[in-house]
C-alpha cells in the first residue's frame, strides 16, 4: 500500500486523493494550508484504526477489480 505523508502537518493519508482533499487554499494567493482535523472530519474524511486518514468513501468496484486481478 502506498501512503502519502504530509511534510507540513505530518498526517498520513491512505491515498493521494485523501492527501489532496486535506489541502485547501490557493498557491497563487499563498493561502495554501492543511485542513485541521475538525475540517477533515467535516468533509467526511475518516481516520482508520491505524491512524491513517482516508477520504471516507469506499469504492467496492475498485476492491473487486483488485481481487479479480489477484485471482488471475
Amino acid at each position: 500500500m502506498a501512503k502519502s505523508i504530509c511534510t507540513v502537518c505530518e498526517n498520513v493519508f491512505y491515498s493521494v486523493g485523501a492527501f489532496d482533499k486535506h489541502r485547501i487554499g490557493s498557491f497563487q494567493a499563498k493561502t495554501r494550508r492543511c485542513k485541521s482535523e475538525r475540517e477533515m472530519w467535516d468533509v467526511g474524511m475518516l481516520k482508520n484504526d491505524k491512524g491513517i486518514w482516508t477520504t471516507g468513501k469506499f469504492d467496492a468496484s475498485i476492491f473487486l477489480q483488485k481481487v479479480a486481478q489477484a485471482d488471475q
